[in-house]
């Protein structure tokens, strides 16, 4: 009989959301990625999270939607109301955005691919208003995911645009100064890989000859580079096969 294989456990998602019809499509959507906790009661969503806590672990991702129904609940006949405007609303969006893209063509797509190309560890973000939001497309979401692109709305107080801005700095340092500290170390490490030999050599009076306990050495010199470079190029697949899904 084969060994069972330990498969690695999925990331949780704990999720808050009052509509049920879009709680049943977060989890058919991402189910097959993640494990899933959510539900539309708030007191459940807070007690799942402090239940984590005491177990002194954490979720991997906590979505919230902002807007729920007071405590007291919604009149069937509000909701009906409720209903019927939103897709009154969503049908003069549609109508808007037919109109505005005959006068505009979304040029800043480009202009972000093409930046990333130049800068590949700096933060981009595009800069949109509320109504540029409710105008992008799937295609447009994914786009700009691939890019490692975030949105910064307009039109906001200036804190709002500072926190992000400095958000955005601070998550680039981070993650450049941690690919720094992994490239020296690599380079530390082969330094003192080859230097070891030679001054053992010396210590012991043996009369090893310098190209010879170099070229012994190369391979230990080069191997720590070569499996930094192929964890990155790994990691980056990685990260593309994810955006694929």
């Amino acid at each position: 009989m084969g060994k069972n294989k330990k498969t690695r456990p999925k990331p949780l998602i704990v999720l808050w959301e009052d509509k049920e019809d879009v709680l049943q499509a977060f989890r058919n959507n991402h189910a097959e990625y993640y494990d899933i906790f959510a539900t539309p009661d708030g007191n459940e969503f807070w007690n799942k999270l402090l239940e984590l806590s005491k177990q002194h672990t954490s979720p991997d991702v906590i979505v919230i939607d902002l807007s729920h129904p007071i405590s007291t609940g919604i009149p069937p006949e509000v909701l009906e109301q409720l209903d019927q405007r939103r897709e009154d609303t969503d049908a003069t969006i549609k109508k808007l955005n037919l109109l505005y893209n005959q006068y505009h063509e979304k040029t800043g797509f480009d202009m972000i691919e093409r930046a990333r190309r130049l800068f590949s560890d700096t933060p981009i973000t595009a800069y949109t208003s509320q109504f540029g939001t409710l105008q992008l497309a799937d295609e447009d979401l994914v786009h700009l995911s691939k890019q490692n692109c975030s949105l910064l709305l307009k039109k906001k107080p200036a804190f709002y645009e500072h926190q992000r801005i400095d958000e955005m700095m601070e998550s680039a340092k981070k993650t450049k100064q941690n690919a720094n500290i992994t490239k020296y170390t690599s380079w530390v490490l082969a330094v003192i890989v080859f230097i070891l030999p030679l001054i053992c050599s010396w210590l012991l009076g043996k009369s090893i000859d310098f190209l010879v306990s170099f070229l012994a050495s190369l391979p230990l010199v080069v191997l720590p580079f070569i499996a930094s470079r192929i964890e990155r190029i790994m990691s980056f697949f990685e990260r593309l096969a994810q955006k694929n899904r």
